[in-house]
């Protein structure tokens, strides 16, 4: 049995049980009142286990002259939600997660979503350096730095104060708030010790965890291109049983059939995030994991990653195949990811095209530019559902 739990910033689902199964024997002779006789009985009730997550969390700003705040609150059950407005360059803040397990040790992840990042405007200062403007336009997300650590925290007060209460803090992660929650997309498996090297440990009932901190800012040198821009982000923790779990089954990730007639029926069910991620492992030709790079002196004029659209019809070319050259860095494990849609820096191009019109299959033809490789599997993450 498998108790699923997960509690986000946004949403929430729980499955979880609690049920009783009764079984009764008895023993009895028959025979006549002359045979002495005896009976023992046991009454048997097997109850399922629990598995409940909740997080507390800590956001602290600071705004310069316009001041400084703090919120303190725990998610379980409903949405936490918290809106920062007239952000500025030179902003900064920290939010802090504890995660707390209910009676049963559990596995965590982290999943994020960029759920907006638009231009709400062109005032005449952000005009003369930025034309862009409208819905997915903004460029807040791009502009805000953040730093994500292992944290552990002291017992917190009425208000959160980063550098009083946060008492350690080990930093895994860096970079801008897009690629942060790009990167989430897929999940971010969290180690219930804050370590990252080692074998992964389960967040524990007992309360005694790690947290999760994120520090951002707005660097003084971001200029007028962010005026009136307004970013939106859904953070999701999943948490999984720990027993008879190795902790390998991942959330936030669906894995895709490499026959592209039962993959093309798998993305009809799929509903897409723009952009998104798709996770590939690749072995050699001993069966090996592939732990090289693809770079473009490899590939040379070889297109060897394919969005098609094969209508139905697999035994013919396809009407629309979108091809694009592709620069990849393999894991230890023979892992690497590729980002398709609609930003800039993604590998494989939508060019304005819906993602989910588009992406009937997805063929990743590294055979094409380094004989011996292939695809053993493939996984493309969806998002908060």
């Amino acid at each position: 049995m498998t108790d699923d739990n997960h509690i986000d910033l946004s949403r929430r689902k729980v499955l979880g049980s609690l049920g009783a199964i009764g079984v009764a024997s008895a023993g009895a002779g028959f025979g006549t009142s002359a045979y002495f006789n005896d009976e023992e009985s046991f009454d048997n009730v097997i109850t399922a286990g629990k598995l409940n997550l909740m997080v507390d969390y800590y956001s602290y700003w600071d705004q310069g002259k316009a001041g400084k705040g703090s919120l303190s609150e725990t998610a379980d059950g409903d949405a936490v939600s918290f809106e920062l407005g007239d952000v500025k360059p030179g902003d900064s803040g920290t939010m802090a997660f504890c995660p707390r397990i209910n009676s049963n040790p559990a596995y965590l992840w982290l999943g994020g979503e960029l759920t907006e990042n638009h231009g709400n405007g062109l005032t005449e200062p952000e005009a003369e350096v930025d034309d862009a403007d409208g819905a997915g336009e903004g460029e807040l997300a791009q502009s805000i730095d953040v730093t994500v650590s292992y944290c552990e925290l002291n017992e917190v007060g009425d208000k959160f104060k980063p550098n009083k209460d946060i008492e350690s803090s080990t930093e895994i992660w860096s970079g801008s708030l897009a690629d942060f929650l790009t990167e989430n997309q897929m999940g971010l498996p969290l180690d219930g010790d804050g370590d990252e090297g080692g074998e992964r440990a389960c967040f524990d009932a007992s309360g005694d965890n790690t947290c999760l901190c994120i520090d951002w800012e707005i660097p003084t040198d971001v200029g007028n291109e962010i005026q009136t821009d307004s970013v939106g982000f859904d953070l999701q923790f999943y948490a999984e049983q720990c027993r008879h779990n190795d902790g390998e089954n991942n959330p936030y990730c669906t894995e895709l059939s490499l026959d592209l007639e039962e993959q093309y029926n798998q993305l009809l069910d799929i509903t897409l995030p723009d952009p998104y991620v798709l996770e590939i492992e690749v072995e050699d030709e001993n069966g090996d994991p592939f732990t090289g790079e693809i770079t473009a002196a490899d590939h040379g004029n070889d297109e060897f990653v394919w969005v098609t659209d094969h209508l139905g019809e697999f035994d013919e070319t396809p009407e629309n195949r979108y091809g694009a050259y592709v620069e990849l860095d393999f894991d230890d494990d023979g892992t690497a990811q590729i980002l398709f849609g609609n930003v800039d820096d993604a590998d494989v191009s939508y060019l304005g095209l819906d993602v989910n019109d588009v992406t009937e299959n997805i063929e990743v033809n590294v055979g094409e530019v380094i004989d011996g490789l292939e695809v053993t599997s493939m996984c493309v993450s969806t998002g908060i559902q």
